[in-house]
């Protein structure tokens, strides 16, 4: 990991510190990508719990985009880990005004105007689908201004 400042759009903004942390790989991946990333190859809670520490010391990472866009959920959700995902949205509903930022980090789109919900689509994950569809029925409306919705992906790759 390289040290490089993160940010998190509106979400707020934390003092810069040289902990690892505040690092990123060459993909632009912060801590809690890689935690995320790391799930999908093994199973067992200490990800999960280790997500958990990472956001206690760093909430800002929760909404930090690597070179793709893609924030720590859109690669729990490629990744097929509906435990990540799941603990993920808790994370975001645990703070004040938890709907807001829920909605907020759900509705994050990726350098292609993807969320998170175009990632279980395309992975074909109806665990992560209806997890997501659960807690804002909107995002299948996603984006808004262009690109493909994930309703249209998952008929273009007929997806029930």
């Amino acid at each position: 990991l390289t040290t490089r400042r993160a940010s998190a759009s509106s979400y707020g903004d934390t003092e810069a510190n040289d902990s690892i942390l505040e690092g990123f790989t060459a993909e632009g991946d912060t801590a809690l990508h890689v935690v995320v990333a790391a799930s999908g190859y093994r199973n067992g809670d200490s990800f999960l719990e280790s997500a958990r520490i990472i956001y206690g010391k760093a909430k800002h990472l929760l909404f930090v985009q690597n070179n793709k866009g893609d924030t720590p959920l859109h690669c729990a959700a490629r990744a097929g880990k509906s435990n990540m995902v799941a603990c993920l949205i808790d994370l975001a509903l645990a703070e004040d005004e938890g709907s807001r930022v829920m909605k907020e980090l759900l509705r994050k789109e990726n350098k292609h105007k993807e969320t998170a919900l175009h990632e279980a689509v395309r992975a074909g994950n109806k665990d992560i689908v209806h997890l997501l569809m659960g807690k804002d029925s909107e995002l299948a409306s996603f984006p808004q201004d262009g690109g493909a919705s994930p309703m249209y992906l998952a008929i273009v790759l007929e997806r029930r």
